[in-house]
């Protein structure tokens, strides 16, 4: 992953928190750069990349419910612009990295002894993070 995101993607991966804090942050992190990525491709491509952006908005909404603090607590990292690249595979593997990272942190948190309502959260917020990644790997481009 040689793209200008896969640096700092690696360092939030590294350093975010095990916890719904780091899940919150990795969410952030992916959801606002999916949808910066959806707006350098092709338009056919563009829907299901916005609506992954939103599927992980809406993955961050499920744990803001029971964590209402974590918007407030947790870094809200962004990748900034998309660094040119000749195509979309490198900066869709570094987002792909990251949601590998965050349904790791959610089956490790599975593990645990949870509430009903944090159960719950989980396994909507999995579900989530399951269709945004993937839309991220089907809608990639061919090779140039």
């Amino acid at each position: 992953m040689s793209s200008g995101w896969a640096a700092p993607t690696a360092i939030v991966i590294d350093t975010a928190d095990r916890s719904w804090a780091g899940i919150w942050s990795l969410l952030y992190l992916v959801g606002k750069a999916t949808f910066t990525l959806s707006l350098a491709v092709p338009l056919h491509q563009a829907v299901p990349l916005t609506f992954a952006a939103l599927d992980l908005r809406e993955a961050r909404d499920e744990l803001e419910w029971i964590y209402p603090e974590l918007p407030h607590t947790c870094p809200a990292v962004t990748l900034g612009p998309l660094p040119i690249v000749l195509d979309d595979h490198e900066p869709r593997a570094v987002l792909l990295h990251a949601l590998t990272a965050v349904t790791t942190r959610l089956t490790t948190l599975g593990q645990q002894n949870l509430t009903l309502e944090q159960r719950r959260c989980l396994d909507t917020t999995l579900a989530k993070v399951l269709s945004a990644e993937t839309a991220l790997a089907s809608t990639a481009s061919a090779p140039r």
